[in-house]
């Protein structure tokens, strides 16, 4: 079975075999909670290797800093664990968190230096000593050509990326249009009749017909 290919932003694995993925979100997703899980999921298989008691597992933690509160409740942190749902003082103990971040929030709920960091990255604004830190490795990075290289490259697969999710979204809402033609055609309807419902021409509406699954 083949695996959907994930590129982790910050994959760091300390002393204590603990280890943290961080992943920089710049658009708003609602799919960040399964993203979550799956990401999970792959780290937990790279680090258990064939044989290997599960025991051995160490912690984990999946961050997502997230440039909007995908949760709407107000907060600049939201960390969730597997508990138990009749006793949610029971945690499970399998040493995975999944914690989401974003810098939109009043709430005193982490550290000063953290709630810095987060306005840093929704303003571009240094306002301690260490975001100001940021700004210059930042500026020093855009002036090293094997960086560029590389961030251009990036950017060129994210480019890839979209162009090829937005070729299926099209595909799908085609064949989506093709299967109600199907239906008018299957119920009496003629071309023309569908291509004056659709406000498109006959020959349009008979293109569109063979996007349809051939299972209808």
């Amino acid at each position: 079975m083949l695996q959907k290919g994930i590129r982790l932003d910050i994959y760091v694995k300390d002393g204590n075999s603990t280890v943290y993925n961080v992943e920089m979100q710049t658009a708003y997703m609602l799919n960040l909670p399964p993203r979550s899980r799956y990401y999970q999921s792959i780290i937990d298989a790279e680090l258990l290797e064939k044989g290997t008691p599960y025991e051995s597992l160490g912690k984990s933690f999946v961050i997502f800093i997230c440039l909007s509160d995908i949760f709407h409740r107000g907060r600049h942190i939201y960390t969730f664990e597997n508990r138990c749902i009749e006793d949610t003082e029971l945690a499970l103990g399998d040493g995975t968190r999944k914690i989401f971040l974003n810098p939109y929030s009043d709430m005193d709920d982490v550290t000063p230096e953290l709630a810095n960091f987060l306005k840093y990255l929704a303003t571009g604004e240094a306002v301690d000593n260490f975001t100001e830190r940021l700004v210059n490795a930042v500026e020093t990075a855009k002036r090293n050509p094997r960086l560029m290289v590389e961030y251009m490259s990036y950017y060129a697969d994210q480019e890839d990326l979209k162009a090829e999710q937005e070729r299926v979204r099209k595909e799908a809402r085609m064949e989506a249009k093709a299967e109600v033609i199907v239906q008018m055609l299957k119920g009496g309807l003629s071309y023309e009749d569908i291509a004056k419902i659709l406000s498109i021409s006959a020959d349009e509406v008979k293109e569109m017909e063979g996007f349809a699954p051939t299972n209808i």
